[in-house]
């Protein structure tokens, strides 16, 4: 009973500290920002006998395919889902198991419980898992990076074989149906298998078929992100250089002083020059650490070169529109964790004092951000109403915060047409919101105001669908006359 204690003892504690962080999730309701898209109105989930196979294996309504993350919110129907209670709670099960694998991995990997349990606490409580976490549509970076980390966990223990390396490659290849974003994880088994002269036609037969892939679902990608406009204009090539250098200087704040932290998907107005030397002194420290810690064949270089590979995708290569969201450094942030501990076991003992100081101060900072951060996650009003505060002068905030009292299980029409009145009093741009508002008058039993708005929004937008349906709706209520309450 001694033994079996002994051995599970760092997962027990793990596990109840994973719950006793992210036991309010389960009550959450989703959010007006995706989750429409992957869950809540989507019919390869809610009907997936209507949903032919293109949907269900490429995704394109999602900008790339991502067809292991829908299947995951149709396994939630044997759990009476899919709903907001469901899906999050398979989103902390997920997080939970993570953390779980990673402990059990750098314990194995360096003999130090308590520095790998310190490791795995310290990517526990990090504050960019709110999001993840919170957030239903983030189901995609948790699976991902769950596949991804049994992929390098595969390859680490039997990739010197063939079937070892297959077995990394095909849970590789699950995690890229989870998310793109991993595509280039591979990259990371060629440069060490060159690096320790084990290359042979067999396994360039791996990586041949692996490049195939990676072109391809980059193709499919890039088609289907530019058709959603989720793919910003050319920018030219210094124009993509200051992309690449302010994604990481906002990528390594959000992972090293996340303090200041909300969602945030926003352009930065005119970066100053010194946020493009930080990025780029961070661009050049990742690479270099990576690099070098694999020529010297280290046992962190695998775990640095697979955070660079998880990082390149979302690092502004592709000028993607949301490249700024912090949930897309949770998957580099597990194996940049797991690098960092593994780096510290072999240094002197003097530096795991220093390092153990400095990671429980972390650990009880990042543990009270993160359990603040979680709860402007509860539903779309708290989310839309600290970004709103974050960004006052953008318009497509405030009507998202209008939005979000529509979107509420107990929706409150009447909050929202105050929202839309107040962005139009202090934005001016009332066509941006007349839409909204109409549809908001309607579902309020205002239906004569919703005929004005809509007509107004009619007229310089004739031919609009929507407008013109919830004209009509408006138009029949009216004719009906007021509810009746008994």
């Amino acid at each position: 009973m001694k033994k079996i204690f002994r051995a599970t003892w760092p997962y027990l504690l793990l596990f109840v500290l994973s719950i006793a962080l992210f036991h309010n999730a389960p009550s959450f309701d989703y959010v007006n920002w995706d989750d429409d898209l992957y869950v809540k109105r989507n019919p390869c989930v809610q009907s997936p006998e209507k949903c032919n196979m293109e949907k269900q294996l490429i995704t394109p309504y999602l900008g790339y395919p991502a067809p292991l993350t829908i299947a995951s919110y149709r396994v939630e129907t044997l759990f009476g889902g899919p709903n907001a209670v469901t899906s999050h709670v398979l989103n902390v099960a997920l997080h939970t198991l993570i953390v779980l694998i990673l402990f059990g991995l750098l314990n194995a990997t360096t003999q130090d419980l308590f520095l790998s349990l310190l490791g795995a606490i310290l990517f526990l409580v990090h504050p960019i898992n709110a999001e993840v976490v919170g957030w239903a549509s983030d189901r995609k970076e948790l699976l991902c990076t769950l596949l991804s980390l049994l992929s390098v966990a595969a390859y680490q223990g039997y990739g010197h074989g063939l079937r070892g390396l297959g077995l990394s490659m095909g849970l590789w290849l699950l995690a890229v149906a989870a998310k793109p974003v991993a595509l280039l994880l591979f990259a990371a088994y060629v440069a060490l298998d060159v690096i320790h002269s084990r290359i042979d036609w067999k396994r360039g037969m791996f990586y041949i078929v692996a490049t195939l892939i990676v072109v391809a679902d980059v193709m499919v990608s890039m088609h289907f992100e530019a058709h959603m406009g989720a793919i910003k204009a050319h920018p030219g090539l210094m124009g993509r250089l200051r992309e690449i250098l302010i994604s990481a200087f906002v990528h390594t704040k959000v992972l090293l002083w996340p303090m200041v932290h909300m969602p945030k998907y926003l352009e930065p107005p005119h970066p100053a020059w010194w946020k493009l030397v930080v990025g780029a002194i961070a661009i050049i420290v990742a690479i270099v650490l990576s690099f070098r810690s694999a020529i010297q064949k280290r046992g962190s270089a695998l775990w640095w070169l697979a955070a660079l590979m998880l990082y390149i995708p979302v690092s502004g290569i592709i000028p993607l529109s949301r490249r700024f969201s912090d949930s897309y450094c949770y998957p580099p942030l597990v194996f940049g964790v797991a690098g960092l501990t593994l780096a510290v076991s072999t240094a002197p003992r003097r530096i795991h004092v220093y390092a153990a100081i400095l990671a429980g101060l972390a650990i009880f900072a990042w543990g009270a951000m993160t359990s603040r951060e979680l709860d402007k996650w509860q539903n779309g009003v708290s989310l839309w109403s600290v970004v709103y505060h974050a960004y006052p002068d953008s318009p497509q905030v405030c009507r998202n915060l209008g939005n979000a009292f529509i979107s509420k299980r107990k929706p409150e029409p009447g909050q929202a047409v105050k929202v839309y009145e107040q962005c139009i009093a202090t934005m001016g741009d009332r066509q941006f919101f007349l839409k909204n508002l109409g549809i908001a008058f309607i579902l309020d039993h205002k239906p004569a105001q919703a005929i004005n708005v809509l007509r107004e929004f009619l007229k310089r937008h004739p031919g609009d669908r929507t407008a013109e349906k919830y004209l009509r709706i408006a138009r029949g209520l009216l004719l009906q006359g007021p509810p009746v309450h008994p």
